[in-house]
């Protein structure tokens, strides 16, 4: 499974799989502080502690981490293995966040996050979220492992005009009836419920991500690029 993440204006971060901190140096990124992670949920692919406690990512300058209750609950397991962090002690540098879906965060003078219920694992209860962020003026939805949205995230979506939206199309071959993953077909029908509640902006950039490697089809890719779709790919830049 191809993992996703997204990093915006260098100091909010969505998402935080295996290699993270292998991409960013490869890319020579340097983030900026304070920094804001926001993690959709607990699965590896997007979420691994290792990379959050990093120390190319803290050095001291503050950094929060935005997730639900399940992943939070992760940290202090991981803390008993990795001593190199103890979650139990709290840092004026390091902050845990706990979100709950519909509830809208100030994160800083001009960046609010709204955290969405997504239609994902809920194996131990799990909330899985997708992310609206505000920012300057301009709106972004993260949405990825979110299959098909219930009313109430169709419903927090629909109030807003999204500069960019970051979508997965995991699953290219294999129909899942937009039941945890989002397969091409509803891929694109959620493109057009975007389109049908009139939340994207004239010049709003669309970008498939999250493919699944053993379920790849170039012929689907290609159709996506020819309706505008981007495909994203590691190390992208996108201005929006």
């Amino acid at each position: 499974m191809g993992c996703a993440s997204l990093l915006v204006e260098g100091q909010y971060l969505f998402d935080a799989p295996s290699g993270l901190g292998m991409n960013l140096a490869l890319m020579k990124v340097e983030p900026k502080f304070p920094f804001h992670i926001f993690i959709s949920h607990s699965h590896q692919d997007h979420f691994d502690p290792q990379e959050v406690v990093s120390a190319r990512l803290q050095r001291g300058r503050g950094m929060t981490m935005y997730l639900n209750r399940t992943a939070a609950g992760l940290l202090r397991h991981y803390a008993r293995f990795n001593r190199f962090r103890d979650f139990s002690r709290k840092r004026p540098d390091y902050h845990v966040r706990i979100l709950a879906p519909f509830r809208p965060v100030r994160v800083d003078a001009r960046t609010t996050i709204m955290p969405v219920l997504a239609d994902h694992d809920r194996t131990h209860y799990e909330q899985p979220l997708n992310y609206i962020l505000h920012i300057g003026g301009k709106s972004l939805l993260y949405a990825c492992d979110t299959g098909w949205y219930a009313d109430r995230s169709w419903s927090a979506v629909a109030r807003c005009r999204f500069a960019a939206v970051v979508l997965e199309c995991t699953c290219l071959r294999t129909a899942t009836g937009g039941r945890n993953h989002l397969d091409y077909e509803h891929f694109l029908l959620f493109v057009q419920k975007l389109r049908q509640l009139k939340c994207l902006a004239p010049d709003a950039r669309i970008i498939a991500t999250h493919f699944n490697l053993h379920d790849y089809d170039s012929r689907k890719i290609a159709r996506l690029r020819r309706q505008g779709i981007v495909i994203a790919r590691r190390g992208m830049e996108c201005a929006c």
